[in-house]
């Protein structure tokens, strides 16, 4: 079926702000601010370094994880979205910046920016997993940027970037 998929938790309001919601997976109360996070996340999409394409390339990645790395829970995707890029000059360039970039650093620790809580809950051997697809998704990405230096045709580099992010994945990848 397709349509909205919502996650409804308990949520109480912190003096200081924030929120202590419950984490289903650890049965465990944490601390986070999503609102602050959403605020942060739109100021980054409209800046210069992004230009509105923030957005659309996490949810391109998000795309990419539920088919290729689907232990990778969303807001880690997002966290390790903006440690892997300083900007987009262009999707593919994103990319490659990104597999690049999360390849390494899912093996490590990634926190909350707002509240220094560890996000990544994988065990080793999954880090390990995640790493594995997202570097086999790098050597495709890489293959794709080669086809668009050496002036093969629009229609190869896409169809690499198609065994990254499917069939459906469109012809051009330029914002």
């Amino acid at each position: 079926m397709d349509g909205i998929g919502l996650d409804l938790v308990p949520a109480f309001g912190l003096r200081g702000g924030g929120y202590l919601i419950s984490d289903s997976t650890t049965q465990n109360w944490i601390r986070t601010d999503p609102l602050k996070y959403a605020e942060h996340l739109s100021a980054l999409n409209q800046s210069h370094r992004f230009d509105q394409q923030l957005v659309p390339f996490i949810k391109m990645i998000k795309s990419w994880a539920r088919v290729n790395a689907p232990l990778l829970k969303s807001y880690l995707l997002e966290l390790l979205v903006l440690k892997s890029l300083p900007s987009i000059e262009s999707y593919s360039d994103a990319c490659t910046s990104f597999f690049v970039r999360a390849s390494t650093e899912i093996l490590g620790s990634v926190c909350d920016p707002f509240t220094g809580i560890e996000v990544n809950e994988l065990l080793p051997p999954q880090r390990l997993g995640v790493m594995r697809q997202l570097r086999k998704s790098l050597d495709l990405t890489l293959d794709a940027k080669v086809a668009e230096v050496i002036g093969r045709p629009a229609s190869i580099s896409a169809r690499h970037f198609a065994q990254v992010f499917g069939p459906k994945f469109p012809v051009t990848i330029s914002p």
